[in-house]
């Protein structure tokens, strides 16, 4: 249930995703490796890294991202990176969005690999 509400093509939640997900979490560690990446320090945001980089940037987001929304009251980064590929001074960063939740790679292949060839031709 918890896929099916970050997926909106539920078909893409079938029984080969959770137990790819499930199966890492039956290894022994587990639990530790999942309590270090939840109290492990996370390293620099993409609010400071991105203004340092200078080669083309293209991001693509899932308009219906209910984990980091594009807009609305949980949208930090959501906001910040549309504003980054709306600024005048920074023409190599832009953002396409399709239709698609968190994980839009699986969600919608389809729209994501069109969105990433009409930026690379």
């Amino acid at each position: 249930q918890t896929l099916k509400a970050i997926y909106v093509n539920e078909e893409a939640v079938d029984d080969e995703l959770v137990e790819g997900i499930i199966a890492p979490a039956r290894e022994e560690g587990a639990l530790d490796v999942f309590l270090n990446v939840l109290k492990g320090d996370p390293g620099r945001g993409p609010d400071e890294v991105l203004p340092l980089v200078r080669c083309p940037v293209h991001m693509i987001w899932g308009d219906q991202d209910t984990v980091t929304p594009i807009d609305g009251q949980a949208a930090y980064y959501g906001e910040w990176f549309q504003s980054q590929a709306a600024d005048p001074e920074l023409p190599h960063v832009s953002l396409s969005m399709v239709t698609a939740g968190h994980v839009l790679m699986d969600d919608n292949p389809e729209a994501v690999n069109a969105a990433l060839l009409a930026w690379l031709a």
